[in-house]
């Protein structure tokens, strides 16, 4: 829970896994292939994945604006 809202809305609603530890959360994402894959191939799969990122962040923003949570976007 954070304040009275469990946060596990917030948790099943990204694509990509969340991993979450006290007030640190990290977000993974990968490209994973069972052979191997061309330049081309691995250009698309990144765009898609830094796309699949960003909608991702884009949800735990507005997840965090509608339950008056601040994160710290510069924190590393």
């Amino acid at each position: 829970y954070i304040g009275d809202t469990p946060h596990n809305d917030l948790l099943s609603s990204t694509t990509n896994p969340i991993h979450s530890f006290a007030d640190d959360s990290t977000l993974h994402a990968g490209i994973m292939s069972n052979r191997p894959i061309s330049v081309v191939e691995l250009e698309c799969r990144r765009l898609a994945v830094a796309a699949s990122l960003s909608k991702d962040l884009d949800t735990i923003t507005a997840w965090g604006l509608k339950n008056m949570v601040k994160f710290n976007a510069s924190k590393t």
